[in-house]
């Protein structure tokens, strides 16, 4: 690239910066002027025991990996995103000659919030999120309670990817 080139592009770019010009989709307006988030672990209602952390750990991931909301401390933050997990179902979804299952869906049913910190007032609900995902049920109780295992934490990633969608893109 010449130097007249490299003169024109840099003129390019300041006058897009000055006038206002931004890309989409790398900026969110949160509701109530809210910047600074605090994720709080979820609460799990489930007989699920450890969903909390799992759902908790995809949500900030997801978070961090959209960018586009500052993750603070509890004291710094203008709101506070709540979790809930509200429900988990099992369906047996196929059975072998003896009437026992072999496959079981898994349905998780939750709700996310985000909270002004100051005057405790809900900003924002996503409404009840259902994923579910199937697993195969062997004999083997370890592989089975890993199969399981993987199959909280695919529903985990697309319940926080739906909250993250909902949340970012609703304002």
């Amino acid at each position: 690239m010449r130097l007249s080139q490299k003169i024109v592009a840099a003129a390019i770019l300041a006058g897009m910066l000055g006038c206002g010009y931004h890309l989409l989709g790398k900026e969110v307006h949160l509701p109530g002027g809210v910047s600074r988030v605090y994720v709080e672990t979820a609460k799990n209602d489930t007989m699920e025991a450890g969903l909390e952390q799992i759902f908790t750990q995809r949500l900030l991931e997801r978070l961090r990996a959209d960018g586009r909301i500052t993750l603070v401390g509890k004291d710094e933050a203008d709101a506070v995103l709540q979790s809930e997990l509200l429900k988990s179902v099992d369906q047996p979804m196929a059975y072998n000659k003896f009437g026992r299952g072999t496959l079981l869906q898994v349905e998780i049913s939750a709700r996310v919030t985000l909270v002004a910190s100051k005057e405790n007032k809900k900003l924002w609900d996503s409404g009840v999120l259902r994923e579910r995902e199937e697993f195969p049920v062997g004999d083997d109780f370890l592989a089975t309670d890993r199969l399981r295992d993987k199959a909280l934490n695919q529903i985990s990633i697309r319940l926080t990817r739906v909250a993250v969608e909902l949340l970012t893109s609703g304002f």
